[in-house]
């Protein structure tokens, strides 16, 4: 994977209605772009995921 050097986007914080749908669609698109799931918080009372 190639770094890319000038403007990108950093953070990105979504809410949701249906935190188990997102996910499924968020890691469907995540795969098909060649990018990792990088963390998920197990707390259940503060989700959050991150991909690199």
């Amino acid at each position: 994977m190639e770094f890319h050097k000038g403007r990108l986007f950093d953070h990105v914080h979504l809410r949701v209605q249906d935190l188990d749908a997102s996910k499924r669609f968020y890691r469907a698109v995540l795969d098909v772009l060649g990018v990792p799931l990088a963390f998920q918080a197990r707390d259940p009372s503060r989700p959050c995921s991150m991909a690199r």
